[in-house]
């Protein structure tokens, strides 16, 4: 593919040159292609990491075969109605979510379009996604809209139902539901089989359920009886309009409780501070929960109102790490305003565990820090290194995560920064804060300890690696 690109761009006159060239690749894996395709003038999608599976899409109703590569899916349906920079965050995000809770399965579309051959899943302040902001897919009256007529507006909120009840109202709310033509839930039980095709592709056999539209209430519902297992009900929604246009997806999860179940483990915020003052540039972290079923946590945001009313609550769900960073489109922190936080640790099977509540209030007369953020990773498995230390001085130290993330705020300018962990070399970088911006900055580290692969031979010539860390050199 790099020698068809290189051929095709030799050929082209100077203005055509000048254009930009979008390579999208919707397969498992797809993300190795990106160090050799990565050039100036070229953006590289890939809807999974170098060692990443990517998951198949559901049916439509009426249909007989799966979408094939949901990734790809999605970034079509946004891309319609925005450029190309919001339409890979948007799609990326779907699809990871997507990935997990269907599947428990990892995956994280990556863009690289400086041409510096690294992708990124998260684009604020990496450097890529400059490059394809104000790309279009095309110049209909759609672009000018983030949302249209029949896009999901508000779906079923998440539910914990007793070990008694069986049955529950599914439904959906769309900008203008008189514009919809047809709408469905996909269904992911507790026991839902997945499969993996022939080139490693997971494929969820889930259920899929027409919804009908209820006048009375102005919405579109179905009503599910099957909450038979306990466990978690992740339901996946669309609608359809009278030109065959799907919506892009929106979920909700029901959790079915579990006899004898015992909630997460105890766990404690850590910041913002409680009563502190901070700048909007901030972020939420706290301690690990713990649960043998495992679990994920919720943040909970209400702007002076301490007693969390509903109209004035934000919930971020889903969270699978012990930090939030907050998001203009997800959760906007304000200047000048109170606001009272709390995080839910909950299991599959709906048991909570609710941390204190804290207070902060925000302030940015003093000017806005910088913010830096991103993944240590091995450098040969591309795996992440937890517990890694990661400092700019004596005092400013932070512990990666379980994902091997590490965060900093920190005053603007340039600084040396440094991770250490054994059984690796240390390494050092230049990163720079600026004031009031997130940068993501991700790198690897060298392992100290040689490393052996095991490669057999069969008489068709064909190999097979049985140590994964090999996955770059055979």
């Amino acid at each position: 593919m790099k020698g068809w690109l290189d051929t095709l761009e030799a050929g082209l006159t100077t203005t055509a040159l000048a254009e930009k060239r979008i390579i999208t690749i919707g397969t498992c894996y797809s993300g190795i292609f990106i160090p050799s395709l990565s050039k100036k003038g070229r953006a590289i999608l890939s809807s999974a990491g170098e060692g990443e599976v990517s998951v198949r899409g559901g049916k439509v109703p009426g249909g007989t075969s799966l979408i094939g590569e949901k990734f790809v899916d999605e970034l079509i349906k946004v891309w319609s109605r925005q450029d190309l920079h919001g339409a890979f965050k948007s799609a990326s995000k779907t699809v990871s979510d997507y990935a997990k809770k269907q599947n428990d399965v990892n995956q994280h579309p990556l863009l690289d379009d400086d041409g510096n051959t690294i992708g990124h899943f998260d684009l604020d302040g990496s450097g890529d996604g400059d490059f394809v902001s104000g790309v279009k897919l095309t110049d209909s009256v759609a672009v000018n809209s983030s949302t249209l007529p029949t896009d999901i507006y508000q779906v079923t909120p998440t539910t914990t139902l007793s070990v008694s009840e069986t049955q529950k109202t599914l439904w959906l709310v769309a900008n203008n539901n008189s514009a919809v033509a047809a709408a469905w839930v996909e269904i992911n039980r507790p026991d839902t089989v997945t499969t993996s095709s022939s080139g490693g592709q997971v494929i969820t056999n889930t259920e899929n359920k027409l919804m009908s539209y209820n006048s009375a209430i102005d919405r579109w519902e179905f009503s599910y009886t099957a909450f038979d297992l306990p466990g978690s009900y992740q339901f996946f929604y669309y609608t359809r309009d009278q030109f065959g246009n799907v919506s892009p997806m929106a979920s909700s999860t029901v959790y079915k409780q579990k006899t004898d179940n015992t909630a997460p483990a105890s766990f404690q915020l850590l910041s913002p501070d409680d009563n502190s003052t901070v700048s909007t540039m901030t972020f939420f972290q706290w301690t690990p929960s713990s649960d043998a079923d495992g679990l994920t946590y919720t943040l909970i945001l209400s702007k002076n109102d301490p007693t969390f009313a509903a109209a004035n609550v934000v919930k971020v769900e889903g969270i699978t790490d012990t930090y939030l960073l907050p998001d203009a489109a997800i959760l906007h922190i304000e200047n000048s305003a109170t606001y009272s936080w709390k995080i839910q640790s909950i299991d599959k099977y709906g048991a909570t565990t609710e941390s204190p509540t804290w207070v902060f209030a925000t302030n940015n007369t003093n000017g806005l820090p910088g913010l830096i953020y991103g993944y240590i990773r091995d450098n040969v498995t591309g795996l992440p290194i937890s517990g890694a230390t990661v400092s700019i001085n004596s005092t400013n130290r932070a512990t990666t995560a379980a994902s091997g993330a590490y965060l900093f705020l920190n005053t603007p300018g340039s600084y040396s920064v440094k991770a250490t962990k054994s059984g690796y070399s240390d390494k050092s970088v230049t990163l720079t804060f600026t004031p009031g911006k997130v940068v993501a900055s991700d790198f690897s580290l060298a392992g100290t300890a040689p490393v052996y692969y095991n490669v057999s031979f069969n008489s068709n010539g064909g190999s097979a690696v049985t140590n994964p860390r090999c996955r770059r050199c055979c």
